[in-house]
């Protein structure tokens, strides 16, 4: 689903958790915020290794860009994901509309 009004990506968490694991876990020492965002300590070569994540809608490729799902501000990087457990779909949110638009077409459904 794609959510205009939704600020990040929100997923399942079976689905973060293979992010996480691929990227950070044993590389950079993560905790989970109050606002339950992942913060990680990383230097700029840290954050600079993390690549853009493409993924596939419909047959489509789709990325989204390091630095709207990864951001750094000073020795902190945040991922700009949310996730819950039980959830079993995806909310394209803001950071996804950074790069992609949608067009309703209502003559078409």
């Amino acid at each position: 689903m794609a959510d205009s009004g939704t600020s990040l990506n929100m997923m399942p968490d079976v689905d973060f958790r293979k992010i996480y694991d691929h990227f950070f876990a044993g590389k950079l020492r993560c905790h989970q915020s109050p606002t339950t965002l992942t913060v990680c300590e990383c230097t700029a070569a840290q954050h600079e290794a993390i690549p853009d994540l493409e993924f596939q809608i419909g047959g489509m490729p789709y990325v989204i860009n390091r630095d709207q799902w990864f951001e750094r501000s000073g020795n902190k990087c945040v991922i700009k994901f949310m996730h819950a457990a039980g959830r079993d779909t995806w909310i394209l949110g803001m950071n996804f509309f950074s790069n992609y638009y949608t067009v309703f077409d209502y003559e078409k459904n």
